[in-house]
């Protein structure tokens, strides 16, 4: 009897601690903060006012790189004063190089990084007993900014956490995400990847990895954002403005972009990771939560090779509208379709009576999906270029973040 009570002793003492050194806590990820950019500031005091305010109750914060628009001294001092300012005396904090950083700070040793803000390029740490790495940009050319140096100490830190922590995460931050990962780090419209293979093979051998980077300014609402394959990635979004890929007709600028924050709050409970998305200047969480559950070992990825077959929907009987015809021009104005996740932009084809043998004419234009709430009800778009006293026939296309396309809806116009 007493070997029992004895074991029964120890086996609620090993649960105890177990349980302990797996109590939750919370982390901000924020990026591409660009201060010394126009707004910047206020962006960023309220990003960090809002983040804070959550009930997650953050414990520490990263910011993965361009801390800075262009590395210059009173940047940095404008970023350490933000930051000093506007978050707790005790609170933890831990910074990155990006590219635009290293435009007017470069080296490796006596940076205005490391003396104004007191940190090393590349860091290692542990909270609440998991590990932390973080890589700056040792310069600002893509294809050589992650060279032997930062190669070396992802790789020893790396090895290091994963004998220590080999059934936790491990959380790495990079300005540049690695190529064919995230949104972002991969060509869609053409000259518009923004990742790097420098530390690309050195990830693919932890699974445990969650790496966060920033870099793109893409819109964290779409689905892409996470990815899992050989490890996870993530794309943290931007403070100081989105921006989306080109191949659009609208550019890389659409409207609204510049009033488009972003930023993510990480919740660990019982080793689960949950990744809560936030457009600051809304105040408001961007869709359902993102969860990596145990093991983490890669064989618990839900987020790996996904593919949406659903295409987007029109409502029945929508048609698009057409004002302001004039000899040359028009203005075509529809409602926006639906789809399971988001629609992500628009094709419309553009055909000239009794030219239907030549190519259409085609615009693509984004449905607003990164404005969250303030996505539009209607979307317009004015068509230019027209022969006067000629009919139109316009089909419009919704198509979401995975290439599934809607039937079209369709009308015509003639013009004056």
């Amino acid at each position: 009897m007493k070997k029992l009570t004895y074991a029964l002793f120890f086996a609620i003492i090993f649960s105890y601690t177990h349980v302990a050194a797996q109590s939750a806590f919370s982390f901000i990820v924020v990026s591409d903060t660009h201060l010394g950019r126009d707004g910047s500031e206020d962006k960023n005091r309220t990003t960090l006012r809002y983040l804070l305010n959550q009930p997650n109750n953050p414990e520490a914060i990263f910011v993965v790189g361009d801390l800075t628009d262009n590395g210059y001294q009173k940047e940095y001092d404008l970023f350490k004063r933000v930051f000093t300012e506007e978050l707790p005396d005790n609170f933890a904090k831990y910074y990155c190089l990006g590219n635009h950083d290293r435009y007017n700070d470069k080296g490796d040793k006596n940076t205005r990084f490391e003396k104004t803000l007191g940190q090393d390029l590349n860091q290692y740490v542990e909270i609440n007993n998991y590990p932390f790495i973080l890589i700056s940009m040792e310069n600002s050319s893509y294809d050589k900014c992650y060279t032997a140096p930062s190669r070396k100490f992802l790789s020893e830190k790396l090895q290091y956490a994963s004998q220590k922590y080999p059934d936790k995460p491990i959380f790495v931050f990079f300005h540049m995400p690695v190529t064919n990962t995230v949104y972002g780090s991969y060509e869609i419209g053409g000259k518009d990847s923004w990742g790097t293979d420098g530390l690309k093979d050195i990830c693919e051998q932890y699974p445990q990895i969650i790496a966060f980077s920033g870099h793109s300014h893409y819109p964290i609402g779409d689905e892409r954002s996470i990815h899992q394959d050989k490890f996870t990635s993530i794309n943290d979004g931007s403070i100081a403005y989105s921006e989306i890929e080109t191949g659009k007709s609208e550019g890389i600028h659409p409207e609204g972009f510049n009033d488009v924050t972003e930023g993510v709050i990480v919740s660990i409970d019982n080793n689960i990771v949950s990744i809560h998305r936030h457009n600051t200047t809304q105040g408001a969480e961007i869709k359902k939560q993102w969860e990596i559950k145990p093991p983490h070992d890669g064989s618990a990825f839900i987020y790996k090779d996904r593919k949406d077959n659903k295409a987007p929907e029109f409502a029945n009987g929508i048609e698009p509208s057409f004002d302001n015809i004039t000899r040359n021009s028009c203005n075509l104005i529809w409602k926006q379709a639906t789809d399971n996740d988001i629609v992500h932009h628009y094709k419309i084809t553009i055909s000239k009576k009794g030219e239907e043998s030549l190519s259409p004419v085609t615009e693509t234009v984004f449905s607003g999906f990164f404005l969250n709430a303030e996505m539009p009800q209607s979307k317009s778009w004015n068509i230019k270029g027209l022969d006067n006293k000629s009919t139109y026939d316009v089909s419009i296309f919704a198509i979401d973040s995975f290439g599934n396309e809607s039937r079209p809806i369709k009308g015509s116009f003639t013009t004056l």
